[in-house]
């Protein structure tokens, strides 16, 4: 029974997730919408990941398995893929770069924020112990 309701959990948010693409025109992908939902709802401590987790570790361990039907549709799609490919290529080689640029300059400015948080905890201590 356990099982079921973090099943439910999961399918109701993704449920919730579809809604709200479909009223914002589609623009995001209702499965994302959906996540992102659940995480706002994890990070309110609206629902507690005890709640979830047995259903996410196992939907986790078969993720590969999900994938074999975008790998059969991408196989029905040689053709395409063949007529296009230095195209496809090129996007993957430019989005990649995109994200790891957006990533590290994300994580350097994390880390300068983190830095001068110490510094002027470590500078009030000291303004506290003279």
């Amino acid at each position: 029974m356990r099982y079921l309701k973090q099943f439910f959990i999961i399918l109701l948010f993704y449920a919730l997730g579809t809604l709200a693409a479909n009223l914002i025109g589609d623009l995001i992908p209702g499965s994302v919408m959906g996540m992102f939902l659940l995480f706002l709802a994890l990070r309110a401590r609206v629902i507690k990941p005890s709640e979830v987790r047995d259903a996410s570790y196992f939907l986790t361990s078969i993720m590969g398995f999900l994938f074999i039907p975008a790998g059969v549709g991408l196989v029905t799609q040689l053709p395409l893929l063949r007529q296009y490919w230095h195209i496809i290529v090129l996007a993957m080689i430019l989005s990649t770069i995109m994200v790891m640029s957006v990533v590290g300059l994300a994580q350097q400015r994390f880390e300068y924020l983190h830095k001068r948080s110490l510094s002027k905890k470590t500078a009030s201590t000291k303004k506290e112990s003279i």
